[in-house]
């Protein structure tokens, strides 16, 4: 993928927030996330991001992806909207989520 259609992706430009506990913002850069509890580094869509999140499910519904059409891959294996849930993220993951959208 060219740095180009990158940068046109919605999901490589999450918005400025953290990815800690619901109802709580800050920077998607800052180490250091609100909310407590333990944090892990994940690879999300391909850049490093401290998340507090102990599932994929709770990793999507903070993101307001969860019940958008998605495709998610975690180490390279597709997870299905019905495994979400029992998917705990773990240190070193690396997460694809591919987004959907209409047009022509």
């Amino acid at each position: 993928m060219s740095a180009e259609e990158r940068n046109s992706n919605p999901l490589f430009n999450l918005p400025s927030c953290s990815l800690g506990r619901e109802g709580q913002e800050g920077s998607a850069d800052s180490a250091l996330l609100q909310g407590g509890g333990p944090t892990i580094e994940i690879r999300l869509n391909g850049e490093p991001k401290e998340v507090n999140r102990e599932t994929l499910q709770e990793l999507l519904l903070h993101l307001r992806l969860l019940d958008k059409p998605v495709a998610v891959e975690r180490n390279r294996e597709i997870i299905f909207k019905e495994q979400y849930q029992n998917t705990r993220l773990v240190a070193g993951d690396a997460i694809e989520i591919i987004q959907f959208v209409g047009g022509g």
